[in-house]
């Protein structure tokens, strides 16, 4: 046995698993002597969600990552004591249940508990279980616990019913108004030049032509947004206007979240309400999240905000603490 393998084996390991459509990221960890979790090794795979990929390829993908974390830490045979698996496509109780059992049986670590990717959102708390998370990034969602440890999920409708406030969405905004301005010929704007060039095209049917040829046209789309709030950002005045819609539409699934969260006791209603936030609006723009937390000041929602950076870390520290199981308990 390995010297890693022998200071491995005189504490607990966790796995903290975060799977998503097309990458599936493990950390292996332990806690130190200040209760601290330290990261150990790393691992990446494929795509885990088992909607898309299918439950075998979910659960190979799931493993392979797994794998490669704990030989990247130096002790690929010794035990976990429990993994938190936060996996895309996994709000079926069933799938949740299937996937647990399949890595059970893997024998990857004494506990193997598989919750909805957006669950590690809620895991920071500040002295009540209340709590909300807001993913902004190309697409958008929220997800909400209340007082009684009950789940509510908003949002996630996709492009076709819903996104709002998010990434496709502003591009899709941007990327209107330039084709408008093209078909019209009318005067360019400085957003219209701006799409353009970060497309590469100068026509309208240069655009028809992009997306025809585009498998990934969502990606397309939302890839406008950084150049959009980076407009929105210098003052140009459409970008400006299409920032502030996104920028309503989230604020507006903060509130309705808190609603919803914090419905049983009317006590906490004054109360600084945990919001953690991820995804690429947030994480890559300081303007758009400053922007945001001015509006949900202005609405006169009052929040603690916390950025999700690392969501496998979060994943991590879940396992190491016993939180969440795949038993979610949703509100009606």
């Amino acid at each position: 046995m390995s010297e890693s393998e022998s200071a491995a084996g005189q504490r607990d390991l966790f796995l903290g698993v975060d799977g998503g459509g097309t990458k599936t990221s493990c950390y292996v960890g332990a806690a130190g002597p200040s209760g601290q979790i330290h990261i150990l090794g790393r691992g990446a795979s494929t795509g885990s969600n088992p909607r898309t990929a299918g439950i075998d390829n979910a659960v190979a993908a799931i493993l392979e990552s797994v794998q490669r974390a704990k030989e990247d830490a130096g002790f690929a045979d010794s035990p976990c004591q429990r993994g938190l698996f936060a996996i895309a496509g996994t709000l079926d109780l069933t799938f949740r249940r299937e996937l647990a059992a399949r890595l059970a049986a893997a024998q990857i670590a004494n506990r193997c508990d598989v919750v909805p990717d957006l669950v590690p959102l809620l895991g920071s708390e500040t002295g009540s279980t209340i709590a909300i998370g807001i993913i902004a990034g190309t697409g958008s969602v929220g997800i909400g616990r209340d007082a009684a440890g009950q789940i509510a999920i908003l949002g996630g409708w996709g492009p076709l019913l819903g996104d709002e406030g998010s990434g496709f969405e502003i591009g899709k905004h941007a990327l209107r108004n330039a084709a408008g301005s093209l078909e019209l010929g009318a005067g360019i704007d400085s957003l219209t030049e701006i799409v353009c060039d970060q497309l590469r095209v100068q026509t309208a049917e240069e655009i028809r032509a992009l997306l025809a040829a585009n498998a990934d046209q969502r990606g397309l789309i939302a890839s406008l947004a950084k150049c959009v709030i980076e407009a929105a950002a210098s003052g140009e005045p459409v970008a400006g206007m299409i920032v502030d819609q996104a920028i309503d539409s989230l604020a507006t699934l903060v509130e309705n979240l808190r609603q919803r969260v914090q419905s049983y006791d009317a006590k906490l209603d004054e109360s600084p309400l945990p919001l953690t936030l991820s995804g690429s609006l947030f994480q890559s723009s300081i303007y758009f999240r400053e922007k945001f937390e001015r509006r949900l000041c202005d609405w006169g929602i009052v929040v603690a905000i916390r950025i999700l950076e690392d969501p496998t870390f979060a994943c991590l520290e879940l396992a190491a603490r016993g939180e969440f199981t795949g038993e979610l308990r949703f509100l009606r």
